[in-house]
């Protein structure tokens, strides 16, 4: 079955963001439609949810399918085409925070980002194809080293990309790097979910005056309703020891949550917003003194 084999891979994923992964997720469905199992598309649904729960965009599209499927699974078409019109959606949006995040690069910068967010590969491929000259530090980012793909990919361009450790990175944001550009896999009230790392480069940077961004979109906040379904995923031990001595726990966080106290802005698909304006507007935070 396909769609067993999609959902297993975004099970697996550990390497990918959000913005890949629900393509997947949207692949697996409409195959799950096609191969006439319509009656399991809320266990899908479910189980997509519990695959990637640091994830917003696939406990959003999760959450999507049930109400669907509470409304529509009479009609195999009619579910057919509003999960077609709901990742259509999804592009526009996403193609717009791009294009919007591509206005931040400037002649000159130095950008540090961090671990693999396609979202920023396009960002800075985007701003490459317009002319501007810039460099890039990466992260390996640990245990994955998906940082290794960013950097191959972005040398590949012809962009001057350096590489470095994930403590290194701290020794060469201060002095050098213009700006930090991150992707997003959820938006929260209280802060702002990616590949753990993050939030300490941020905070740092931001502590020192230097612009902290953000590249997401809509799609990426994840309301109160649907809170019951996150939490910050950590992977297994393996990956970081395959044989641990006695009394050694591995500990393997993969996400941690930046505040938005130390963000300069993040690009959605309305545009470059301050982090209070951005509260105030997705979760209705009261930002006034």
């Amino acid at each position: 079955m396909e769609y067993e084999s999609l959902l297993k891979q975004i099970e697996n994923d550990n390497i990918h963001g959000a913005s890949y992964l629900i393509e997947v997720g949207a692949e697996g469905a409409l195959a799950l439609l096609k191969e006439g199992e319509i009656s399991k598309l809320p266990e899908f649904a479910e189980r997509l949810m519990k695959a990637q729960p640091s994830m917003a965009p696939i406990l959003n599209f999760g959450a999507f399918l049930l109400a669907q499927y509470r409304d529509k699974r009479e009609d195999g078409e009619k579910l057919r085409e509003s999960i077609i019109s709901y990742v259509d959606n999804f592009r526009k949006s996403r193609k717009k925070s791009l294009e919007n995040a591509e206005n931040l690069i400037e002649n000159g910068d130095i950008v540090v980002t961090h671990s693999f967010s396609s979202s920023v590969l396009e960002v800075l491929k985007l701003a490459r194809e317009k002319g501007k000259k810039f460099e890039v530090f990466c992260t390996e980012s640990r245990p994955q080293r998906e940082g290794l793909i960013l950097a191959q990919r972005l040398s590949g361009m012809g962009i001057k990309t350096y590489l470095t450790t994930d403590m290194g990175i701290f020794s060469l944001i201060e002095g050098r790097a213009s700006s930090l550009l991150f992707g997003v896999d959820a938006f929260l009230k209280s802060g702002i979910v990616n590949k753990v790392g993050t939030a300490p480069m941020a905070k740092y940077a931001g502590n020192r005056g230097i612009p902290v961004f953000f590249v997401g979109d809509s799609f990426k906040i994840l309301p109160e309703e649907v809170m019951g379904y996150f939490k910050l995923r950590s992977g297994k031990s393996e990956e970081i020891l395959e044989k641990p001595p006695e009394n050694l726990e591995i500990v393997n966080p993969y996400f941690d949550v930046t505040p938005y106290s130390v963000v300069r802005g993040i690009a959605i698909e309305t545009g470059v917003t301050g982090p209070l304006e951005f509260l105030e507007k997705a979760f209705g935070v009261n930002t006034n003194p």
